[in-house]
This record gives C-alpha cells, structure tokens and sequence, in this order.
C-alpha cells in the first residue's frame, strides 16, 4: 500500500512541473500555435480542392478535344459577347473554319514564350465569308521581323477554340485607341476596335491548315498543358509545416517543464 502512494509521488512530481502552461505568456502561446495549426491545415486542404479542380479541368479538356472536329458557325455567333458564360461550354472543342486571310490586319501579341524562348504569337483574320472574320493564332515567332506570310487564297484551318485573354490585377496595358500593330495578350475587343469588319468572340489556335504553309514560321502551338501543377507538392508542404509547429511546440513544453523540475528540486 504504502509503495503504491510512494510510486505515485514522481508522478504528480512530473506533472507538477507543468504547472507553468497555465501561466498567461504560455497561455497566448497555445493559442498562436492552435491558430498556426489551423491556418496551415485549411491551405494545405485549400491545395487539395485546387488539385481537385485542376483534375476536373484536366478532364473536361481531355473530353472536349476528343470530340468530333465540327464547323466553327454552328457552335458560337459572330454577336454573342466575348464574356458569354457560352464560351466557357466550347472553349478547347476542335472546330474547323474555311476562308481567307486578312494579313493587313494581322496584330502579334507579345511576350510569349515557346520551350523557353521569347516570342510572339500571331493572330490573324481568317474571313469567313463577307466581313465576318475570325482570329487565328497560327502560332509562335521569335521576332516581330520573322518571315510569317500568311497562305493566300481560300483555306481550311483546323484548331482548338480559346476564349479571349483578360488583364488580372496586375500587367501590362494597351492604348485603348489607335491602330496597334503588338498587344499585350490576346484581347478580342482590342483587336475589334481597329479591324473593320466583324470578328467572332473566340480564337481559334491553328493545328493544321490545308492547304499546308510553304513557310516554318510561324511554329505550331502545342495543346493547353494538362499538368495539375504542384498543388500536391504544397499541400504536403502545409500538413509538414503543421507536424513542425505542434512537435516544434510540444519538444519546447517537454523541454522547460525539466527545466521546472530541476529548479524544484
């Protein structure tokens, strides 16, 4: 019996020496480090859910480019606007167009890059028929100077529908008037306010043109890229963080109260 009360004492002895966790520094401590838990936990499931939608994009896109090639008039009207919830529904569909080039009105959108190269994209009116036009993305230049002449004569192009490009919060800008010759991204209503017919409110990204270019340039654009990025990568980043601040937190607690007990004795 009296062992039984004995053996207990180091016990409450260790136990004692935690008393300092109820001291109000440590106190705020456990409360910056529950709330660091839980910060680091809701961005590691925030990575999670981006990585699930990047998979669910992946697919969508996958699904779309394996649907039949299909004329370009059927799908979208020349007078539906460029941010029409409709565009989202075919953009990445294969469609094909037929007419000819306007290359007087053809614009390059700089600052692009191919394989790590620097560059320019080129668009140029395809018309289709009266003054309805639309823009093709033949694909990727080095240089503003680049031989790219476009194939005279009617032609069919086969490609990939890409909705316009919009400035974010930040990046370049474009004079809003005048005739431009380089933009900054491809921005359908920029290239609208100088063409002089009608454009569709889509881009179609060249795969293949028949009859075939005589020219290299410009350099076919590959598919959109199906990665899902590195969101896996950072959300196990953000749970490891997490370990790290409660082991980091619970060696420190373990480490003072021996401290504590030292000085108690």
């Amino acid at each position: 019996m009296w062992r039984g009360v004995t053996g207990s004492v180091p016990m409450a002895g260790r136990l004692g020496s935690y008393r300092f966790v109820l001291r109000p520094k440590w106190l705020i401590g456990h409360l910056i480090i529950i709330a660091t838990a839980v910060a680091f936990v809701n961005l590691g499931f925030w990575q999670l859910r981006r990585l699930d939608e990047k998979r669910t994009r992946n697919s969508m896109i996958e699904q779309r480019m394996h649907q039949p090639t299909t004329p370009l008039a059927p799908l979208i009207g020349p007078t539906v606007a460029v941010d029409d919830p409709k565009i989202e529904t075919i953009v990445n569909r294969r469609v094909r167009v037929t007419g000819h080039y306007d290359p007087a009105a053809e614009v390059l959108v700089r600052s692009r890059s191919l394989n790590g190269q620097a560059g320019y994209h080129v668009l140029t009116p395809l018309i289709e028929h009266g003054d309805l036009a639309v823009l093709i993305n033949r694909g990727w230049v080095p240089g503003p100077d680049i031989k790219r002449t476009a194939p005279a004569g009617s032609v069919t192009v086969t490609g990939l529908v890409l909705a316009t490009q919009r400035r974010g919060s930040i990046g370049p800008t474009d004079p809003a008037a005048g005739v431009l010759r380089e933009i900054a991204r491809s921005d359908i209503e920029r290239v609208r306010r100088q063409y002089r017919g009608d454009l569709y409110p889509i881009i179609v990204q060249a795969e293949n043109t028949e009859p075939s270019p005589s020219l290299d340039m410009p350099t076919v654009l590959p598919p959109p890229a199906q990665d899902e990025g590195n969101h896996l990568s950072y959300a196990l980043q953000w749970f490891s963080f997490t370990a790290i601040a409660i082991l980091g937190w619970m060696a420190l607690l373990r480490r003072t109260a021996s401290t504590e007990a030292k000085n108690e004795n």
